[in-house]
């Protein structure tokens, strides 16, 4: 029998969890604080993206596994329709385009509060959930997403922290490093 601090333990897993989402969160926002205005509004890069782009990118994939836990289609939170949606077999550009084109121009602070706010929101509902439920495959929460059995917290991870990342990657290109 395991323990909650036993390194095997489900408990364990679920805290590690937890912990990654939020230091992928603290990177990236530790980061997006030491650029200005004109960092987070001007350059763009070849797809036409600005680094506020990118944020409202992780915030509209984030507030789309809230939808996930909660059982409404991902296509509703990201604001396509299921048409749009089931390109997703071909990859992700024309939902990723969609989400930029809807969100473009924002103000940075808007921006940063949705980000921040949607955030929040997803780590309260994750923390929320059992283990039992984090370890569920991914179609029990999108029964038309037939064969997705990957367990959910695979999801949670790949929408946040591993996200968080790879964005902010983009956004150093993007801005020069900064």
């Amino acid at each position: 029998m395991s323990t909650p601090d036993d390194p095997s333990s489900p408990a364990t897993h679920r805290r590690a969890l937890m912990e990654d989402i939020q230091s992928g969160y603290d990177r990236l926002t530790a980061y997006l604080d030491t650029l200005d205005e004109a960092a987070l509004t001007v350059p763009t890069d070849a797809a036409g993206w600005t680094a506020n782009d990118h944020v409202m990118h992780l915030a509209a994939w984030a507030g789309s596994m809230i939808a996930v836990i909660e059982g409404q289609p991902r296509w509703e939170a990201i604001g396509v329709s299921r048409d749009v949606w089931a390109t997703i077999a071909d990859g992700y550009d024309v939902i990723n385009a969609a989400i930029q084109r809807r969100h473009a121009g924002r103000p940075s602070a808007e921006v940063r509060r949705a980000f921040d706010d949607t955030h929040r929101a997803l780590v309260a509902r994750v923390e929320a959930l059992s283990i039992d439920d984090l370890t569920r495959p991914y179609s029990h929460y999108q029964p038309w997403a037939v064969g997705r059995d990957e367990p959910l917290y695979g999801y949670i991870r790949g929408n946040t922290v591993e996200h968080y990342d790879e964005h902010r990657g983009y956004i150093e290109v993007l801005v020069g490093g900064r």
